[in-house]
């Protein structure tokens, strides 16, 4: 492709993502100010359609992107400084006080409400951290064992008392545990209780019944997907995408890994995937490591979607999480 092609595929693309509309020469011109002939224009047209970048619509004269045009734009072409978005993701990742997972909510949330876009954040219970446990009793048979994570989700897990585990046992355990497991993986809370069973046995009796409660029913997280939807509306609103593929993505956004749904291989060293499906829905889906957790963050929405918005704002976060400014 030669670079005034690239060019022209560029404005075709950024074009039709903003007006929905096929693109003809002369439109091209008029908006774009291209100093060529409106038969210049028209011949690499042809080209870039030949080439199967480009798909000639039904309705018109004009052009729009097809999937291979999309792709190309979106990998290589798609670029954006939104300042706005820029300064106030500076600004909350400056102020941060709290631990990365809140301020990474604080931060997709701002992104998704300026760059009008719908955002995925993906992790798993064995990326989380225990940041807080406390018993709280119900009767003299049962208590609640609250457990807050360093996502800031809370979880609940109920503790049965019998001849064995008795009540003031358990709150000895659990007073150990704030003392030694706090920013401990969820994922790795089993192998470090049964390694606390030394400290145990000589401040509970029958501390093999404790190790076995917390072990068996309360530390019993496994490697679930945890996803967090932002501006699932603006996906909604895309009337270019069918009912049918709506309810297809919203079941990706809810249950399962956008990452692990794009079939195409990702760069080794970007960690970025993106998709452009024939169903006029893309994916984008990137990895940022940020200490020994990985944060996976994904947009979702029509071949439209703004590519250039959100690749900046991955670019974005992952600069500020990797402590940039």
């Amino acid at each position: 492709m030669t670079k005034r092609q690239q060019e022209l595929l560029k404005l075709i693309v950024e074009t039709y993502i903003h007006n929905g509309e096929p693109v003809g020469s002369k439109t091209l011109i008029k908006k774009s100010g291209l100093s060529l002939s409106s038969a210049t224009v028209r011949n690499e047209m042809a080209v870039l359609e030949k080439e199967g970048y480009l798909e000639k619509a039904h309705t018109s004269s004009g052009r729009i992107p097809s999937i291979k045009g999309y792709k190309y734009y979106a990998t290589f072409q798609a670029k954006k400084e939104n300042e706005t978005l820029a300064n106030k993701l500076k600004d909350i990742f400056a102020r941060r006080r709290v631990s990365i997972d809140i301020t990474l909510d604080e931060a997709v949330s701002a992104i998704s409400e300026i760059a009008g876009l719908t955002i995925v954040t993906s992790s798993t219970e064995a990326d989380e951290l225990m940041k807080s446990i406390q018993l709280t009793p119900i009767n003299d048979k049962m208590a609640t064992i609250v457990i807050v994570t360093s996502s800031g989700r809370v979880e609940s897990k109920i503790i049965e008392f019998n001849d064995r585990v008795k009540v003031d046992d358990v709150r000895i355990a659990v007073r150990l545990f704030k003392e030694r497991l706090i920013d401990t993986k969820l994922i790795d809370l089993p192998i470090k209780v049964e390694a606390l069973a030394p400290i145990l046995s000589s401040n509970v009796k029958n501390y093999e019944a404790i190790i076995q409660a917390f072990v068996g029913k309360v530390f019993d997280f496994h490697s679930k997907i945890i996803n967090r939807q932002y501006g699932t509306s603006a996906l909604i609103k895309r009337q270019e995408i069918k009912r049918k593929d709506l309810a297809n993505l919203v079941d990706l956004i809810t249950n399962r890994s956008v990452w692990e749904a794009i079939e195409s291989d990702a760069d080794d060293e970007e960690t970025l995937k993106i998709e452009i499906r024939p169903n006029n829905t893309s994916l984008i889906s990137k990895k940022i490591k940020v200490d020994n957790n990985t944060k996976e963050i994904a947009f979702v929405g029509s071949n439209r979607m703004d590519y250039a918005e959100a690749k900046q704002a991955i670019h974005l976060l992952e600069k500020f999480l990797k402590g940039g400014k």
